[in-house]
């Protein structure tokens, strides 16, 4: 479920894709779930259900709403049934297996002659003409196309275009909680979900068997700022006790002890919209860059496919927004030096990713 037309035109090709992958591999890497998205209504939050509610009825996609009782009559696993919430129910949704697509991926890479270079930092990217030579920590290479998809690590490799972009890394955190009640958030019995709250924003996904037996919650968009070399690996006690308090609120039959939390990386662009473009408007049309935000694993299939369609033929089938441009105004594009590249200078306003809040970038 999205807030945007933008993603929600690209979902049949995200399930397209994946389910290409499956077939190819013979392994299940997309479950439907079904996911509920619902707010406390004494939050003032009813501009963003209705943005998602605005943009699944432009794509025709099929949805209900309910209140707490209704929610709890539906999945009683929801403790919502005193709870003044509006909630919204969508069949399609559910969730993909991470780390299996990423083995996946790999090895339908590696059986079409692909070699993965684990373990190799790139020192210096050089143009010549209309070539590219790559000179890493293994040897170099050189290609007249290039695909960057460096999460953290984007401006340590566009700075070799004389180019940076506004990019805010956090360390967010997933916990796990080993819930005693295993049958019943199970996938064919519990959907994902996703609430927006005053303090954070919290999602959650049922046990994934073969995986763990433990429910996942996490806070979006919760995390310090950090970079990819100050970050640690060490789990926020705070933010964990935060989560298990909503867990016991929300859904108190998942809760338990906890299994495991852990810290993850997310780049964040100043509006949180990919950047899913060409470099051409630097002069560098044979060279491509991905962000995702922190929302992007989901369209990884797809969004492979149209990378290999826009460097083999220069155009993809898919439908790609204006918003995914890496010249879009909100980036306030820099080169290496600081000098803004696109847009008048006057007129910059970026927006803060972590707080939300309008911040006018002076001349």
């Amino acid at each position: 479920m999205y807030h945007d037309p933008a993603y929600i035109k690209l979902a049949p090709g995200s399930l397209e894709t994946w389910s290409e992958v499956e077939e190819e591999s013979g392994i299940k890497l997309v479950t439907k779930t079904g996911g509920v998205f619902f707010i406390p209504n004494n939050e003032s939050h009813e501009d963003v259900f209705g943005e998602y509610t605005k943009s699944l009825d432009a794509e025709n996609i099929k949805y209900n709403l309910m209140d707490g009782i209704e929610l709890n009559r539906r999945f009683p696993q929801f403790n919502t049934a005193e709870k003044d919430i509006t909630a919204m129910y969508q069949k399609d949704a559910g969730f993909v297996n991470a780390g299996l697509a990423n083995a996946v991926h790999a090895q339908l890479a590696r059986s079409r002659g692909a070699e993965i270079l684990e373990n190799t930092k790139v020192v210096n990217i050089t143009k010549r003409g209309n070539l590219l030579d790559i000179d890493t920590t293994n040897g170099q290479f050189t290609t007249g196309k290039l695909i960057l998809a460096t999460g953290c690590w984007t401006n340590d490799l566009l700075k070799f275009f004389d180019l940076q972009v506004p990019i805010t890394v956090t360390q967010e955190q997933v916990s796990y909680f080993s819930t005693p009640n295993i049958r019943e958030f199970l996938p064919d019995k519990f959907p994902v979900w996703m609430s927006v709250g005053k303090e954070y924003d919290y999602y959650g996904v049922p046990i994934n068997p073969g995986v763990n037996a433990a429910v996942k919650i996490a806070a979006d968009v919760s995390g310090n700022i950090v970079t990819p070399s100050t970050r640690t690996f060490e789990a926020n006690a705070d933010r964990l006790a935060a989560a298990g308090e909503f867990l016991k609120d929300y859904f108190p039959r998942a809760y338990g002890p906890v299994a495991y939390s852990k810290t993850c990386l997310y780049e964040l662009t100043p509006d949180r919209h990919f950047i899913l473009d060409s470099l051409a408007s630097v002069g560098a049309p044979n060279v491509y860059s991905f962000v995702g935000c922190g929302h992007g694993f989901k369209f990884a299939s797809l969004v492979g496919k149209i990378f290999a369609e826009l460097a083999t033929t220069g155009k993809t089938q898919y439908p790609l927004s204006e918003d995914f441009r890496i010249n879009r105004p909100i980036l306030r594009l820099m080169d290496a030096k600081g000098n803004i590249t696109f847009g008048k200078k006057s007129a910059w306003v970026t927006v803060d990713p972590i707080d939300g809040q309008p911040t006018k970038v002076p001349a």
